[in-house]
């Protein structure tokens, strides 16, 4: 009698093992969600298209900052900020956000030197798109000046900047 409540024992252990198993994995799908993917065409992009590398500049000239921004819920406003200041900020000129947004501006650097060059976008969700390029700039012949492009943000492909560039 003994062992025939001992094998009823193991089975009932094992039957609630099987049974509270069965219920951690269904309170796991239901429960549980995870984050929507996001496929690759999706994403908010900003490309910066000038300046480009190894653009010449003379001392006191103006640089031409353009980039786009796009994204498939439409870009509300971009902003170019430069070594931590914001420089120019241009919103969509539609209510429901433009796609592509382009962004212009003028900018003249104080200094020579390492400068960072700051596009944010924002979308009209709540989303909010950096793309960020390091550079500085050097002394070309005379009075000119070379900017460098030294980093660009990850995940931009260099063979397109190149190609671009070219």
């Amino acid at each position: 009698m003994s062992r025939r409540r001992t094998v009823i024992l193991v089975v009932l252990v094992m039957l609630l093992c099987v049974v509270v198993g069965a219920l951690g994995a269904l309170a796991y799908v239901l429960f549980i969600q995870t984050p929507p993917v996001v496929a690759l065409e999706e994403r908010p992009t900003i490309l910066i298209d000038t300046p480009r590398h190894r653009d010449e500049v003379t001392v006191g000239q103006e640089v031409q900052i353009s980039a786009t921004g796009r994204d498939p819920t439409r870009m509300a406003r971009m902003e170019l900020w430069i070594d931590g200041e914001l420089i120019q900020s241009q919103a969509s000129t539609l209510p429901q956000g433009s796609n592509p947004l382009p962004l212009t501006a003028a900018w003249e650097p104080a200094i020579r030197g390492h400068h960072t060059i700051v596009i944010r976008g924002y979308n009209t969700g709540r989303g909010t798109i950096t793309n960020r390029a390091r550079t500085h700039i050097e002394e070309a012949r005379g009075d000119r000046h070379n900017i460098v492009v030294t980093e660009i943000p990850y995940q931009v492909n260099r063979t397109t900047i190149k190609e671009k560039i070219a």
